[in-house]
């Protein structure tokens, strides 16, 4: 089980079998700072972080127990509180605007990853605190 970095330099990690917890360092940007990422989603082996006040996505690469980043684009290259919470569907991950007058898309079958954004609506296209987590049903 892993745990999104939020305030922490580094990713916990929970073995539930053994029950220990351990931790995998994060790096570069993410290396410092607070808020970092608001939410996380598995595609595959690795886990993707969902931005709060990081203009990337965190990455977790649950085989190699690495960390790296994918640089966020558009207006969710800047700002604070972007996202909070994610979700996947097949090979996409998609990120629960926070701040964002956007849902985030991180497309991971493509080779580098490509993050882009599908603008919010009506209420939802503006404000503060929209949404805190996602779902995928079906």
């Amino acid at each position: 089980m892993y745990f999104a970095p939020l305030n922490q330099n580094n990713v916990g990690v929970l073995d539930t079998v053994a029950n220990i917890f351990t931790v995998i360092p994060t790096t570069g940007d993410a290396a410092s700072n607070g808020v970092k990422y608001a939410g996380a989603v598995a595609v595959g082996t690795k886990v993707y972080f969902a931005p709060a006040h990081q203009n990337n996505v965190g990455v977790l690469d649950t085989a190699q127990n690495t960390f790296s980043t994918i640089p966020t684009t558009g207006d969710a290259a800047s700002g604070n509180y972007k996202y909070s919470g994610a979700a996947a569907v097949g090979a996409k991950g998609y990120f629960a605007p926070a701040w964002q007058n956007n849902v985030g898309v991180l497309d991971t079958s493509t080779f580098p990853n490509t993050f882009s954004t599908i603008p919010t609506t009506g209420a939802a296209a503006s404000g503060s605190w929209k949404y805190s987590g996602a779902v995928a049903v079906g």
